[in-house]
């Protein structure tokens, strides 16, 4: 009697607290709306692709002669370097091809053989370095986990030096495109192009700049073995910031 009693008195304590933190939902609602913005951006550069009848990408085996074969641009002058093409098509820019890139004929016409002013090689080892950074994020979270306050400046270090580099190689690519002639208003896929990236490195620089505010807060003694929410919610952005990378290498670059 005395024991089903002591069963019947026996309390279940209730689990205080919400299930997530507010600035978790916050972060996650965040993180909802960008997913949304950067599914437009590829949507938009898929429907644009597959509803294009003439789609030219920097992969394009582009033909242009003189001798009456399918002109799709002609020189102005042939003696200049970069030849100077204007298009047939209305509305098109004028293109500007190193004399490297072409192929004389016998005739007298030229054709281009192919265009690649993208850089993959670099883009790829870029997209690398992004990687790794997630990598020293998850360190530097690891470590104010354990209390390794020294670990945390170390690695969160390492992410800022990679977000920053990644964002310069990125400026010297444009530079060097926009050199190249390869502006926005080369072509749909030129726009697209500046569009999709320039959103993701302003995505990477203001991660840049959050990470520089934590890491100033984190020398400040905010954070701690059992404080490090906001090390954790930076950790969270930088990881999708590198997964959009990730998809846009993959889909502008690659395919």
């Amino acid at each position: 009697m005395s024991h089903a009693a002591a069963v019947h008195e026996t309390k279940v304590e209730p689990n205080e607290g919400p299930p997530i933190t507010p600035g978790k939902l916050a972060m996650w609602l965040f993180l909802a709306t960008e997913i949304m913005f950067f599914t437009g951006l590829i949507g938009s550069y898929v429907v644009l692709r597959i509803g294009s009848k003439k789609w030219v990408t920097p992969y394009t085996v582009e033909v242009r002669k003189t001798n009456g074969d399918k002109v799709e641009g002609e020189s102005r002058d042939d003696s200049k370097d970069p030849l100077v093409l204007t298009s047939q098509i209305e509305g098109e820019p004028e293109i500007r091809v190193p004399r490297a890139e072409i192929a004389k004929a016998a005739d007298g016409s030229f054709e281009i053989e192919h265009r690649d002013p993208l850089n993959i090689p670099l883009t790829a080892a870029n997209t690398f370095f992004l990687i790794c950074s997630s990598v020293t994020m998850v360190m530097a979270l690891a470590a104010i986990q354990r209390g390794d306050r020294a670990g945390l400046h170390k690695f969160l270090w390492a992410t800022i030096l990679i977000g920053a580099l990644f964002v310069s190689i990125q400026v010297y690519e444009y530079r060097k495109l926009i050199h190249e002639g390869f502006v926005p208003a080369a072509s749909i896929f030129a726009s697209c192009f500046y569009v999709m990236t320039g959103c993701h490195g302003a995505h990477v620089s203001g991660g840049v700049i959050y990470l520089t505010g934590i890491q100033i807060a984190a020398y400040r003694g905010k954070f701690s073995k059992t404080e490090n929410t906001t090390v954790e919610l930076a950790g969270l952005y930088w990881h999708f910031v590198d997964l959009v990378w990730i998809i846009l290498f993959t889909v502008v670059y690659l395919i």
